[in-house]
């Protein structure tokens, strides 16, 4: 009797240690794709889960890009119909030679390249004008301040400008003039002309009605010289006559 149960013992923990061991889930598994029966991740739930995610981020990219396609075609608000449709304003330019004046032709190259290319890039008429205004401040933004050059000149400062504006108009061709005035646009330039011209030289006076012949003349004669129809008004103005008061001005005020 004792050597029989000796015997059965063995035998249980033999069958007992054969039953199979259950394998636990992994941590980075979802319980919902794991098979609690058969302790196995659940292979075919995964792959209609996924299968169902990429059609659903397929749909969601495409329509994203149809999206985006369409704003980014779609004219911004502001944008002319067409690359003639944009305006202009010539912006206010400080400091400007007297006689000077800003202005742009319609048919210049280059606003015609300006509107063509604002307009394949879609920008907006503010934004063509912010690059009109940008133009004129680089080609005239340079200019040195014309108050401060006029006091350099001295108190007739204006005569001596027009003294030897006039004489340029006189004797030079518009090509010429044109190109004398891009450089007469400060006070050292002023008094460079001068020298060259000769207009400094003492003016004779004797062809002024009422004037002394001596060349002595006072500041109420001198203005009453200038509103003289000879001097300022278009269609009778007398170069002779203007040069000959403004060489008189810049005697008396000199």
């Amino acid at each position: 009797m004792t050597d029989m149960t000796t015997d059965s013992a063995p035998e249980a923990a033999v069958e007992a240690s054969s039953e199979p061991t259950a394998v636990p889930r992994p941590e980075y598994l979802p319980e919902k794709f794991w098979n609690t029966e058969s302790n196995q991740p659940n292979v075919e739930g995964l792959a209609k889960s996924y299968t169902e995610l990429e059609r659903k981020f397929s749909q969601r990219a495409s329509a994203l890009r149809e999206e985006l396609e369409k704003e980014i075609l779609a004219p911004r608000e502001g944008v002319p119909e067409s690359p003639d449709k944009y305006q202009y304003a010539v912006p206010s330019i400080e400091n400007l030679p007297n006689g000077w004046e800003a202005q742009m032709a319609d048919d210049d190259p280059m606003l015609g390249w300006w509107r063509e290319t604002a307009h394949s890039r879609g920008l907006t008429q503010e934004e063509f004008q912010q690059g009109i205004d940008k133009y004129f401040e680089y080609h005239f933004g340079g200019l040195p301040n014309r108050d401060a050059e006029l006091q350099n000149l001295g108190e007739n400062a204006q005569a001596r400008v027009d003294a030897v504006d006039m004489w340029l108009g006189k004797n030079l061709s518009e090509q010429e003039y044109n190109v004398i005035a891009d450089f007469a646009v400060n006070a050292d330039s002023i008094k460079v002309l001068e020298k060259i011209i000769g207009i400094q030289a003492e003016p004779s006076l004797s062809s002024f009605e009422g004037a002394p012949s001596t060349g002595s003349v006072n500041e109420d004669k001198l203005r009453e010289m200038m509103d003289d129809p000879r001097y300022w008004k278009p269609g009778q103005i007398d170069d002779a006559y203007r040069s000959q008061v403004t060489k008189a001005w810049q005697k008396h005020f000199g």
